[in-house]
């Protein structure tokens, strides 16, 4: 292992085909270039399952310790705080996901990382459900006097990126007394999220900031499927994940990964023309290099073209993985008819000729 950045992700075997979808998009967009990956599993019998089917990427294997094992929710918070226990003195900056993400673009992630560490900044939200258990969850990690400090009432949780500073990590697991996994085992609850602990740890002694999106949501606002903006702010904000809800909805030009790609897919399916058979003509690159080529000059062309065919190209990565399940046929969906009237249109054949001119594969 040769980079100073991990990607780390506690799996399980429901979770493996998951695993691999992330994996593959990792690979696709060459973050393996500037990251590594590791995975914590429960047990040994988990880890070689996994590497049977793994698609073929070096990888860092983590098993959690006999004395930390337990049979509810909370293993996954367990697993993470084992995991950057484990890898604390190896990288510069750890980010922590779930497997239920993929990769939709190549960014410079040390930029990413010391613009965090140099802005100080968490994002945050009102929340209209229930929180309250997290929080406390959380908190109690810390000093009642450290919780008094705490005064953000605004929700944190998938907002960002889970990054980790390692240089942190062990004042962090000192203060919080977490450096002993095993006495604090059962003070751990489903509710204690290793990274919401981060945040306040973040607040408390390193002085980042609550900067409030003034979004009203059902918990984060990157995370979810409903939401009310109070204002347009949100809109200058350039993030780097998002749900697959909110990724139509926001500045997108920095989002490189998409997470909770198991909800949500609805809105994404919408957003990329894949909901009836005209949509997905429409979004046809046949069909959208024809319309273009009808409808604008010789001299704006080349440009209109360029952006097309750029689009294009980001959304099948994103449709090849976030879509993993085949799409239904065009015969499948009850608008087929009309969408046979639009393929045999002069935009489809004006594209399938362009296309052909190029000789190229797309």
């Amino acid at each position: 292992m040769k980079n100073k950045i991990c990607f780390l992700m506690p799996i399980y075997p429901p979770h493996f085909k998951r695993a691999n979808l992330f994996i593959g998009s990792f690979l696709e967009f060459r973050l393996d270039k500037q990251a590594d990956l590791a995975f914590i599993f429960t047990n040994q019998d988990e880890a070689h399952a996994f590497k049977n089917i793994s698609s073929g990427i070096q990888y860092r294997e983590i098993i959690l310790s006999e004395e930390l094992q337990c049979g509810d929710k909370r293993i996954i918070n367990i697993k993470k705080f084992y995991g950057l226990q484990r890898l604390q003195n190896k990288y510069k900056y750890i980010i922590v996901l779930d497997a239920e993400t993929i990769v939709v673009k190549n960014i410079n992630l040390m930029k990413m990382y010391r613009k965090f560490e140099k802005h100080k900044i968490l994002y945050g939200n009102e929340n209209l459900a229930n929180a309250e258990w997290i929080y406390s969850d959380s908190k109690k990690f810390f000093s009642l006097e450290e919780q008094d400090k705490i005064r953000n009432e605004l929700y944190l949780w998938f907002n960002q990126p889970c990054i980790y500073i390692c240089s942190h990590l062990k004042d962090f697991f000192d203060k919080t007394a977490l450096n002993d996994l095993s006495r604090r085992k059962d003070e751990i609850t489903k509710g204690s999220f290793d990274y919401y602990i981060y945040m306040y740890y973040l607040i408390l002694f390193c002085n980042y900031k609550v900067k409030d999106l003034d979004v009203v949501a059902n918990y984060a606002f990157l995370e979810t499927n409903a939401f009310v903006p109070q204002d347009s702010r949100y809109r200058k904000i350039r993030f780097y994940w998002s749900s697959a809800a909110t990724y139509g909805f926001i500045n997108s030009s920095n989002i490189f990964m998409l997470i909770h790609i198991d909800r949500g897919l609805e809105v994404l399916r919408r957003k990329l023309g894949l909901h009836s058979a005209c949509s997905r003509i429409k979004n046809n690159l046949s069909y959208k290099i024809g319309k273009c080529i009808v409808e604008h000059s010789f001299f704006v062309l080349p440009f209109y073209l360029f952006e097309i065919i750029k689009t294009y190209k980001k959304n099948q990565r994103i449709i090849k993985y976030a879509f993993a399940e085949k799409l239904p046929t065009l015969n499948q969906y009850p608008d087929y008819p009309k969408a046979l009237e639009m393929m045999d249109s002069s935009y489809y054949e004006i594209g399938n000729a362009f296309l052909r001119g190029r000789g190229d594969n797309i």
